[in-house]
Protein backbone atom coordinates (compact mmCIF):
# COMPACT_ATOMS: atom_id res chain seq x y z
CA UNK A 1 0.00 0.00 0.00
CA UNK A 2 2.90 2.37 0.64
CA UNK A 3 3.89 2.27 -3.06
CA UNK A 4 0.45 3.55 -4.02
CA UNK A 5 0.70 6.40 -1.51
CA UNK A 6 4.13 7.30 -2.87
CA UNK A 7 2.70 7.25 -6.40
CA UNK A 8 -0.05 9.73 -5.46
CA UNK A 9 2.38 12.01 -3.62
CA UNK A 10 4.77 11.93 -6.59
CA UNK A 11 1.99 12.82 -9.07
CA UNK A 12 0.88 15.68 -6.82
CA UNK A 13 4.43 17.06 -6.38
CA UNK A 14 5.27 16.78 -10.09
CA UNK A 15 2.08 18.68 -10.88
CA UNK A 16 2.96 21.46 -8.44
CA UNK A 17 6.48 21.72 -9.84
CA UNK A 18 5.18 21.77 -13.41
CA UNK A 19 3.01 24.84 -12.85
CA UNK A 20 5.29 27.49 -11.27
CA UNK A 21 3.68 30.89 -11.14
CA UNK A 22 0.20 29.59 -11.93
CA UNK A 23 -1.15 30.93 -8.63
CA UNK A 24 -0.76 34.47 -10.03
CA UNK A 25 -3.25 33.84 -12.84
CA UNK A 26 -6.07 36.37 -12.34
CA UNK A 27 -8.24 35.93 -15.46
CA UNK A 28 -11.34 33.78 -15.48
CA UNK A 29 -9.82 31.90 -18.41
CA UNK A 30 -6.62 29.91 -18.09
CA UNK A 31 -7.11 28.99 -14.44
CA UNK A 32 -5.57 25.98 -12.77
CA UNK A 33 -7.53 23.74 -10.43
CA UNK A 34 -6.60 21.16 -7.82
CA UNK A 35 -9.25 18.83 -6.52
CA UNK A 36 -10.37 15.60 -4.93
CA UNK A 37 -13.17 13.26 -6.02
CA UNK A 38 -14.72 10.33 -4.16
CA UNK A 39 -16.48 7.85 -6.45
CA UNK A 40 -18.60 4.77 -5.93
CA UNK A 41 -17.27 2.19 -8.42
CA UNK A 42 -19.93 -0.10 -9.89
CA UNK A 43 -18.05 -2.93 -11.63
CA UNK A 44 -19.75 -4.10 -14.82
CA UNK A 45 -18.44 -7.64 -14.33
CA UNK A 46 -20.66 -10.26 -12.64
CA UNK A 47 -17.57 -11.94 -11.12
CA UNK A 48 -17.15 -9.13 -8.59
CA UNK A 49 -19.20 -9.48 -5.42
CA UNK A 50 -18.41 -6.04 -4.03
CA UNK A 51 -18.08 -2.66 -5.59
CA UNK A 52 -15.31 -0.24 -4.79
CA UNK A 53 -14.69 3.23 -3.48
CA UNK A 54 -12.32 5.31 -5.59
CA UNK A 55 -10.31 8.28 -4.41
CA UNK A 56 -8.94 10.59 -7.13
CA UNK A 57 -6.59 13.55 -7.11
CA UNK A 58 -7.42 16.00 -9.90
CA UNK A 59 -5.35 18.66 -11.66
CA UNK A 60 -7.20 20.78 -14.19
CA UNK A 61 -6.62 23.74 -16.49
CA UNK A 62 -9.30 25.92 -18.11
CA UNK A 63 -8.29 26.58 -21.72
CA UNK A 64 -11.35 28.78 -22.41
CA UNK A 65 -14.80 29.22 -20.88
CA UNK A 66 -15.94 26.16 -22.85
CA UNK A 67 -12.90 23.86 -22.82
CA UNK A 68 -10.79 22.45 -20.00
CA UNK A 69 -8.33 19.61 -19.55
CA UNK A 70 -8.01 17.43 -16.48
CA UNK A 71 -5.53 14.86 -15.28
CA UNK A 72 -6.54 12.52 -12.50
CA UNK A 73 -4.90 9.73 -10.56
CA UNK A 74 -6.93 7.34 -8.42
CA UNK A 75 -7.15 4.03 -6.61
CA UNK A 76 -9.87 1.50 -5.81
CA UNK A 77 -10.15 -2.11 -4.65
CA UNK A 78 -12.60 -4.80 -5.74
CA UNK A 79 -13.31 -8.30 -4.40
CA UNK A 80 -14.29 -11.26 -6.57
CA UNK A 81 -17.04 -13.73 -5.73
CA UNK A 82 -14.34 -16.16 -4.62
CA UNK A 83 -13.18 -13.62 -2.03
CA UNK A 84 -9.93 -12.62 -3.70
CA UNK A 85 -8.95 -8.98 -4.12
CA UNK A 86 -7.87 -6.74 -6.98
CA UNK A 87 -6.27 -3.30 -6.45
CA UNK A 88 -6.50 -0.87 -9.35
CA UNK A 89 -4.59 2.39 -9.80
CA UNK A 90 -5.81 4.67 -12.59
CA UNK A 91 -4.31 7.68 -14.39
CA UNK A 92 -6.39 9.53 -17.01
CA UNK A 93 -6.25 12.74 -19.01
CA UNK A 94 -9.56 14.16 -20.24
CA UNK A 95 -10.88 17.00 -22.35
CA UNK A 96 -14.06 18.68 -21.12
CA UNK A 97 -16.65 20.52 -23.17
CA UNK A 98 -18.21 22.98 -20.69
CA UNK A 99 -21.41 24.99 -21.00
CA UNK A 100 -21.25 27.49 -18.11
CA UNK A 101 -24.46 29.12 -16.95
CA UNK A 102 -23.88 31.39 -13.98
CA UNK A 103 -22.66 29.34 -11.03
CA UNK A 104 -23.53 26.04 -12.76
CA UNK A 105 -20.99 24.49 -15.15
CA UNK A 106 -22.29 21.28 -16.80
CA UNK A 107 -19.78 19.39 -18.94
CA UNK A 108 -19.13 16.36 -21.11
CA UNK A 109 -15.80 14.63 -20.69
CA UNK A 110 -13.76 12.10 -22.64
CA UNK A 111 -10.21 10.90 -22.40
CA UNK A 112 -7.67 8.14 -22.19
CA UNK A 113 -5.18 6.83 -19.70
CA UNK A 114 -3.64 3.81 -18.10
CA UNK A 115 -4.74 1.33 -15.44
CA UNK A 116 -2.38 -0.64 -13.21
CA UNK A 117 -3.51 -3.92 -11.59
CA UNK A 118 -2.23 -5.52 -8.39
CA UNK A 119 -3.42 -9.14 -8.26
CA UNK A 120 -1.90 -9.62 -4.79
CA UNK A 121 -4.60 -11.94 -3.40
CA UNK A 122 -6.15 -13.31 -6.59
CA UNK A 123 -6.14 -17.05 -7.20
CA UNK A 124 -4.01 -18.18 -10.13
CA UNK A 125 -7.17 -18.93 -12.15
CA UNK A 126 -8.40 -15.33 -11.69
CA UNK A 127 -5.14 -13.59 -12.56
CA UNK A 128 -4.98 -11.92 -15.95
CA UNK A 129 -2.08 -11.58 -18.37
CA UNK A 130 -1.63 -7.82 -18.03
CA UNK A 131 -0.35 -5.91 -15.02
CA UNK A 132 -1.36 -2.66 -16.74
CA UNK A 133 -3.31 -1.57 -19.80
CA UNK A 134 -4.60 1.33 -21.86
CA UNK A 135 -8.02 2.57 -20.78
CA UNK A 136 -10.56 5.16 -21.82
CA UNK A 137 -13.11 7.21 -19.95
CA UNK A 138 -16.31 9.01 -21.02
CA UNK A 139 -18.71 10.89 -18.79
CA UNK A 140 -20.76 13.92 -17.85
CA UNK A 141 -20.82 16.11 -14.79
CA UNK A 142 -21.62 19.44 -13.26
CA UNK A 143 -19.64 21.83 -11.10
CA UNK A 144 -21.32 24.37 -8.85
CA UNK A 145 -19.20 27.42 -8.03
CA UNK A 146 -19.53 28.07 -4.30
CA UNK A 147 -17.12 31.01 -4.59
CA UNK A 148 -14.88 32.30 -7.38
CA UNK A 149 -12.17 29.86 -6.27
CA UNK A 150 -14.08 26.87 -4.87
CA UNK A 151 -16.42 24.48 -6.72
CA UNK A 152 -18.39 21.43 -5.61
CA UNK A 153 -19.39 18.96 -8.28
CA UNK A 154 -20.54 15.55 -9.37
CA UNK A 155 -19.60 13.29 -12.26
CA UNK A 156 -20.84 10.04 -13.78
CA UNK A 157 -18.36 8.23 -16.03
CA UNK A 158 -17.73 4.91 -17.70
CA UNK A 159 -14.17 3.59 -17.59
CA UNK A 160 -12.88 0.63 -19.58
CA UNK A 161 -9.58 -1.18 -19.09
CA UNK A 162 -8.71 -4.52 -20.69
CA UNK A 163 -6.77 -6.83 -18.40
CA UNK A 164 -6.26 -9.48 -21.11
CA UNK A 165 -5.99 -13.21 -20.48
CA UNK A 166 -8.61 -15.94 -20.49
CA UNK A 167 -10.15 -15.39 -17.03
CA UNK A 168 -13.35 -13.43 -16.59
CA UNK A 169 -12.28 -10.56 -14.29
CA UNK A 170 -12.39 -7.44 -16.45
CA UNK A 171 -12.12 -3.94 -15.02
CA UNK A 172 -14.75 -1.91 -16.81
CA UNK A 173 -16.98 0.07 -14.52
CA UNK A 174 -19.29 3.00 -13.89
CA UNK A 175 -18.16 5.70 -11.47
CA UNK A 176 -20.56 7.96 -9.57
CA UNK A 177 -18.52 10.69 -7.93
CA UNK A 178 -18.68 13.87 -5.90
CA UNK A 179 -15.83 16.18 -5.06
CA UNK A 180 -14.42 19.65 -4.96
CA UNK A 181 -11.96 21.80 -6.91
CA UNK A 182 -9.94 24.77 -5.82
CA UNK A 183 -9.10 27.26 -8.59
CA UNK A 184 -5.98 29.41 -8.57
Amino acid sequence: MSRKLLFFVAVFLVTLLAVPGAAFCQDKKNKWALGYRYSYVDADDADFKTHGNAHDLIVGYELTDNFAVEAEAGHFRLKSKSGTGLDVVTAHASLQLRLPSGKFVPYLSGGAGWMFYDYGTLYADDEKDNRNSFSYKAGAGMDFLLTEKLAFGGEVSYVYGNTGGGATLDVYHWRYGVGFKYYF
